[in-house]
């Protein structure tokens, strides 16, 4: 469940691959059915476009991640890197050209919306990636866009380190710099 940007709707994915919009001035729920291959495909996570509030990030199974736009009630952008796992959370930059993915098996993709191209592909810590539990939430902090770099900071939460006994949260900050990349 995630609010768009202006407030007037709240957004839920089911199991089954239904995106549900609910009004929040009409007081009612708008049901959009995103088929997105052959088999639904639950929706795990969602991110409104900072923007543009008819589009909206769809976090699927098998490291799929969609640009769902509602007003035409179609998929716009199909984004994929070579992954199994399941996109467990999603966030995008402010100016809306940008966004993460955070993966089950604790990767991280920042992805470029106007070229559908990956621009860096990583696991959050240093830890192996085989000993990262999922990704639990990213946060995209946003630097000053008049500042002469486009600096980020993630903020990834992960469920846990596979390589120890104790199931401790962890949260990991990274910088990622964006100023090579217009767009």
């Amino acid at each position: 469940m995630v609010p768009v940007p202006s407030g007037d709707h709240v957004l839920f994915g089911s199991p089954s691959g239904t995106l549900r919009v609910f009004d929040v001035k009409r007081k009612s729920l708008t049901i959009f059915a995103v088929k997105i291959t052959e088999k639904d495909e639950p929706i795990n996570c969602l991110a409104p476009h900072p923007e543009t509030e008819s589009l909206v990030l769809a976090g699927l199974s098998e490291g799929v991640t969609i640009l769902y736009d509602m007003a035409k009630q179609r998929v716009v952008s199909r984004f994929e890197e070579n992954q199994t796992e399941t996109v467990t959370s999603l966030t995008w930059h402010s100016s809306g050209k940008h966004f993460v993915c955070g993966y089950s098996n604790g990767m991280v993709a920042v992805w470029m919306l106007k070229s559908s191209t990956c621009f860096k592909f990583f696991p959050f810590s240093q830890v192996s990636a085989r000993d990262i539990g999922p990704i639990q939430r990213i946060f995209y902090s946003n630097f000053s866009s008049s500042s002469p770099k486009k600096l980020a900071m993630l903020f990834i939460v992960s469920g846990y380190r596979r390589d120890t006994e104790v199931n401790l949260g962890l949260l990991t900050v990274i910088p990622v710099d964006l100023s090579a990349q217009s767009g």
